[in-house]
């Protein structure tokens, strides 16, 4: 079950390869925002044609998604039932 204040975390995804989640902005409790925090720490993202993996196993494990680019929005369509995720970039 997902905590409302989930929906505050920032995913930062990096151009080395690397993301990582950022929750100082959201309204979680502080233990849970530092337990998210290092459950995503070592996150390293690829893209293959229109397939993007993440994974915190070096891609021995991973979730994959079907993912599409429109302006400043990036969709993810889970290949395996793990629903839609929409990633939006926030503005300088």
């Amino acid at each position: 079950m997902q905590r409302p204040c989930a929906a505050q975390i920032v995913c930062e995804v990096h151009a080395d390869s690397t993301s990582r989640l950022n929750a100082s902005g959201s309204s979680c409790d502080e233990k849970y925002k530092s337990t998210q925090q290092k459950l995503y720490a070592k996150t390293r993202w690829k893209l293959e044609g229109d397939k993007f993996t993440t994974s915190a196993t070096n891609f021995a494990v991973g979730q994959s998604y079907t993912v599409s680019v429109s302006c400043n929005r990036m969709t993810w369509v889970g290949t395996e039932g793990q629903g839609t995720l929409i990633l939006q970039k926030q503005s300088p």
